[in-house]
């Protein structure tokens, strides 16, 4: 057949036949052929004419497919051109929606269907042919459209002709139907249906294409805004001779260069003279992958000034280059800050080794002291903070309170008070590691630190105060009872 060489001897082959027919009506009258012969041929050339058409149709679509970029565009010129060629009467595609929903993106040699059959698939009705090619049929071969139709706003133009439908899918992915009307003798003819399967299959793939492209491109444009509205600087610098070779808007903040400035500059040219060799010794390690953060790097801006960053780093090839990438992170702030902390930390240390009240910490599970002061060695006789830390309040008191309670039962009950309201007030009787008792009062705090919960406490011993109060008491009966003589 010529479909099969798609050009050449099909072409040729109906040409002859076309003029052997006309040879025909030279035939003088009286003589007698065999009209079956004359059937048959004619209805061969019909069929090679029509698949030669349809050939050039799907050869223009292709064409259409290689540089046409504009989805609606393509549907509606590839649908066009099928008519053009007079390959088929009519065509109409339906593109699903993202919504699930259909419209016809392009027709042609529909005309006043078009309308109709736009409202039909934006209700949601879809054509019988649509049905049951969505059913799960390869081709859908639709005869007698009159009557098997009947609700198609297109039956009327499908008269004297048959539909063919397919559903346009590519990667699992449905993208809608491709409908085309065709002379009703040649819709189920296999080599007919190959060629509509092949147009199906090609229009479905450059829709595949199109939507690939789009996603890469959006992908494309959303890892360009992170780079370049990054609050990170971040600098891509060729592996083997460290010069840059792109930068974004943070990294041109921080070292004052421009865009075009950067890309003239070497990893030795952002640093202090006398970090070169740490600064490209770190380098080589990110290259290498032995580390991926290097933290603390000096950095030298345009103007000289200095300033330190982590720098975090991931090595990748393109177009057989490595390439280095590194995201600086201004660590100035940070190190005030922690330089102003470690300030408060030493102030409030010396606060607490040189407090006069004894001053300790303990932290749960064990509840065991986590910390003391001098004043806290000192007022339970204990040696040293490592043996301190080696105890718990039940160490440090008797088997029972004054009121009789077990000291390890009541404990507990200051703990948890105190943990509950935040800071608890008592008076408790302590016992010196020698078994001197302590009348002392207590106040724990809860303090939390790191999302850790601990309790501070300050014992201040009152044993004198409970002393002098006894005798004042003592000294005040006496007195009233001279007073009663």
């Amino acid at each position: 057949m010529g479909v099969k060489g798609k050009k050449g001897s099909g072409e040729v082959g109906g040409r002859a036949a076309e003029l052997v027919l006309k040879s025909l009506d030279s035939i003088p009258e009286g003589v007698m052929i065999l009209s079956t012969d004359i059937g048959d041929t004619r209805k061969a050339l019909g069929r090679e004419t029509h698949l030669n058409k349809v050939l050039k149709g799907i050869r223009n679509v292709n064409q259409l497919i290689t540089h046409e970029k504009d989805r609606d565009t393509l549907l509606r010129r590839s649908c066009e051109v099928l008519t053009e060629t007079r390959g088929y009467r009519s065509a109409w595609i339906g593109l699903r929606l993202p919504d699930g929903s259909l419209r016809a993106a392009g027709e042609s040699g529909i005309g006043e269907g078009s309308q109709p059959l736009q409202a039909q698939l934006v209700r949601g009705e879809l054509p019988e042919c649509c049905k049951k090619a969505l059913g799960g049929a390869d081709i859908v071969v639709m005869h007698d459209t009159n009557i098997n139709c009947v609700r198609c706003p297109l039956a009327k133009t499908y008269r004297n002709t048959a539909a063919l439908s397919s559903l346009l899918q590519h990667a699992d992915r449905d993208y809608g139907f491709l409908v085309v009307a065709l002379p009703a003798d040649l819709a189920d003819d296999v080599e007919e249906q190959s060629l509509f399967r092949e147009l199906a299959g090609d229009v479905a793939y450059a829709l595949y294409v199109m939507d690939t492209e789009a996603v890469h491109a959006r992908n494309e444009q959303t890892l360009q805004a992170v780079f370049e509205f990054a609050s990170d600087g971040i600098l891509l610098a060729d592996a083997d001779s460290g010069r840059f070779v792109l930068g974004n808007r943070a990294i041109s903040r921080m070292l004052g260069y421009s865009a075009e400035e950067i890309l003239e500059l070497f990893v030795n040219d952002i640093h202090p003279t006398e970090a070169f060799d740490s600064v490209r010794a770190q380098f080589d390690k990110q290259v290498l992958g032995e580390i991926t953060l290097a933290e603390d790097i000096p950095i030298k801006r345009k103007d000289g000034t200095v300033f330190l960053a982590d720098v975090n780093s991931a090595v990748f090839e393109i177009d057989g280059c490595r390439y280095l990438a590194g995201i600086f992170r201004d660590i100035t702030e940070r190190k005030k800050a922690e330089a102003a902390l470690a300030k408060s930390e030493e102030h409030h240390r010396v606060l607490f080794d040189q407090s006069r009240d004894p001053m300790m910490t303990l932290a749960p599970p064990s509840w065991r002291f986590t910390s003391g002061n001098p004043a806290a060695m000192k007022l339970f006789g204990v040696r040293d903070l490592d043996e301190f830390l080696t105890l718990g309040p039940w160490d440090v008191s008797p088997e029972f309170q004054p009121d009789g309670r077990l000291s390890s039962e009541k404990a507990r009950e200051m703990t948890e008070t105190a943990r509950r309201e935040g800071s608890h007030f008592f008076e408790w009787t302590h016992r010196r590691l020698d078994g001197e008792l302590i009348l002392s009062t207590v106040l724990l705090n809860s303090v939390g630190v790191g999302g850790e919960t601990f309790l501070q406490a300050t014992v201040r011993d009152i044993t004198a105060l409970k002393l002098a109060e006894s005798d004042r008491d003592s000294l005040q009966a006496q007195l009233f009872q001279a007073q009663k003589m």
